[in-house]
């Protein structure tokens, strides 16, 4: 009776991986596919990464460019604040938000713990494994930055972080890039 079940619900998922594989041919998303092909990631973490961020233009501003602003910071000098970039992390699940209460002030991860850990697991099997990296320059680049981390002393918990965080900077390049 369980094995049944457990059958039945392989063919509901293949079933939907299918006809998920056939949505995603839609010419609209194209320019979005053959950015996620360099980076490697699964039918399951294209989909919903695209389920998150699309359309890439809700995050750019003026003339098709990231919303980028400078402000006086507290130490007098200019700074520069990627609010394009930053909005599109928390959407990924990898922006900074504040949790503050009373003498309380941090700051903690937010945005879509879906995305979070679809990511976390993408940087386990394609980027730790050194023969798993995609053969391309965002394969070489990731890896020689963990593998740079690591050999740093840095505790694996924040080096599988760091990566994500650099990925998703390279993703929302590259997805400008492509999609102007």
């Amino acid at each position: 009776m369980h094995a049944q079940r457990l059958c039945s619900l392989q063919l509901q998922e293949n079933q939907l991986e299918v006809e998920l594989e056939f949505l995603l041919q839609a010419p609209k998303y194209q320019p979005y596919l053959k950015v996620f092909a360099s980076f490697g990631f699964g039918l399951r973490t294209k989909a919903l990464l695209l389920s998150q961020i699309y359309p890439i233009e809700n995050y750019l501003g003026l003339g098709e460019q990231p919303i980028i602003e400078f402000e006086q910071g507290n130490n007098g000098k200019r700074q520069k604040r990627h609010r394009s970039l930053r909005s599109f992390k928390l959407r990924l699940g990898l922006g900074l938000v504040e949790d503050s209460s009373g003498d309380s002030h941090q700051w903690v991860a937010g945005g879509s713990s879906l995305c979070r850990q679809a990511l976390w697991l993408w940087e386990l099997t394609r980027i730790e494994p050194i023969k798993a990296r995609p053969k391309n320059e965002i394969g070489e680049q990731l890896g020689a930055y963990r593998d740079q981390l690591r050999a740093g002393g840095t505790p694996a918990k924040v080096v599988q972080s760091r990566v994500c965080v650099k990925a998703v900077t390279l993703l929302f390049k590259e997805l400008v890039r492509e999609v102007k």
